[in-house]
């Protein structure tokens, strides 16, 4: 078979009946996008554990440990988005997202590569600094109830943080796409309004290895998927 041999093409009207309402712009496509995660195959779901560490070296988890008991049924923090296959396709920028460290963002919260950060002073003394996948560095200071500004440059996991005594204010995960969101298992994403073509659907999460689906996405159709966040994929790029 072919690399495209496993694409999947859906009619709108035939396979989805409107899709519970999903319609793109003439001309335009859409995905919907059922989110799964799974526990290591054959064992029972209410018994499942995972150690972290054999991902993430140096990861602890919580009271237990190393090892800390997984509720698939419930995995939020999972991170999906369309990456397109050509580099000419057109990609509109991401709005800019505040930061406000008097009220932290919860959970890991998706951006884009090429995204511009606002980070509000909200103290006298601020010095927010970011660490992230092949960069650290110190952003510049801005003047109380201003904001510091600074550009998503890298996929992986961003932390932002303003004291080194204290969690961060906000933990991110960049992707090199505008087309993300975060969900949960057993949720559905919707993108919609995206322009024909060929396109990979990723998703990861911060503590399980993720899933690529190649698809072609036609004017005027919708496209059903499933993506997978499962040790089962630890062979699949994450």
């Amino acid at each position: 078979m072919s690399k495209w041999g496993s694409i999947i093409l859906v009619l709108l009207a035939a396979a989805l009946g409107g899709c519970g309402g999903v319609k793109p712009t003439p001309g335009m496509s859409g995905v919907v996008v059922t989110l799964i995660a799974e526990p290591k195959t054959g064992v029972v779901q209410d018994a499942t554990s995972i150690d972290y560490s054999a991902l993430d070296p140096g990861v602890s988890s919580g009271p237990t440990g190393r090892m800390e008991k997984i509720d698939y049924a419930n995995l939020g923090d999972i991170i999906v988005w369309l990456e397109p296959e050509s580099k000419s396709t057109e990609i509109p920028p991401s709005a800019p997202l505040k930061i406000d460290p008097s009220a932290p963002i919860v959970g890991v919260q998706p951006v884009s590569v090429g995204q511009i950060l606002l980070i509000r002073n909200t103290r006298a003394i601020f010095s927010p600094y970011v660490v992230a996948d092949g960069d650290e560095f110190v952003l510049n200071s801005a003047p109380p109830s201003e904001a510091a500004a600074v550009t998503v440059r890298n996929p992986g996991l961003i932390e932002i943080l303003t004291d080194p005594k204290r969690p961060p204010i906000a933990v991110l995960y960049a992707v090199p796409s505008p087309w993300v969101a975060r969900g949960h298992s057993g949720e559905t994403i919707t993108f919609s309004n995206i322009r024909p073509g060929r396109y990979k659907a990723c998703v990861c999460h911060p503590r399980l290895p993720g899933s690529i689906v190649e698809l072609l996405l036609i004017a005027d159709k919708v496209s059903p998927i499933t993506l997978r966040v499962s040790v089962n994929n630890l062979a699949v790029p994450r």
